[in-house]
């Protein structure tokens, strides 16, 4: 595969595959080697962000990910993932900015919605912004149960009782069991 090694191309394809089989140490040898020769190259940034996720190195993640967002800054997959690794490692507020920088470049992307709310709900204890990202996330998939079982929790806290009751029961219809 590797016939010249200055080709950042065939160091970013040798990460992949060592990605895509879960090999994550030697993922990330090849994706720093490929940004190496071209640190321009946003796929490999953003490869390299995955694979030191999945080799449990969030904040080596969060800065590959922001090396991928100073070459492409409207990839809204790289602030996703950026913002669920700041949630995990207790950026609360950064990955509320970056589930909205998702839902600007995304204004549709429900899972959006659903993972600021669940950071404003649980984290922030801001109930009504919570409300407000659930109602989102639930009129862009109706049938998300997980989005009302939530939204009722944050109406409950915000003294809702019979809003948060609607939600619980749509909750319950959708499968919901948490409820």
């Amino acid at each position: 595969l590797i016939d010249d090694p200055k080709n950042f191309i065939s160091y970013f394809y040798l990460g992949s595959l060592y990605h895509d089989r879960n090999d994550f140490k030697n993922a990330i040898i090849n994706f720093r080697k490929s940004v190496k020769l071209n640190p321009n190259y946003f796929i490999s940034w953003f490869k390299l962000g995955t694979a030191f996720n999945n080799f449990k190195k969030p904040f080596d993640a969060i800065n590959a990910y922001e090396k991928a967002l100073e070459i492409s800054p409207n990839h809204a997959d790289a602030y996703y993932n950026r913002g669920d690794y700041k949630k995990e490692l207790g950026d609360y507020k950064g990955a509320v900015a970056d589930f909205t920088k998702v839902t600007e470049i995304n204004p549709n992307d429900g899972d959006a919605f659903y993972k600021r709310g669940y950071v404003k709900l649980s984290k922030l204890k801001d109930y009504y912004g919570a409300v407000g990202d659930y109602t989102k996330a639930i009129e862009i998939n109706p049938n998300d149960g997980g989005s009302y079982r939530n939204r009722g929790i944050a109406k409950n806290q915000i003294g809702d009782m019979k809003g948060a009751c609607e939600d619980w029961r749509k909750a319950a219809s959708l499968g919901e069991s948490d409820t």
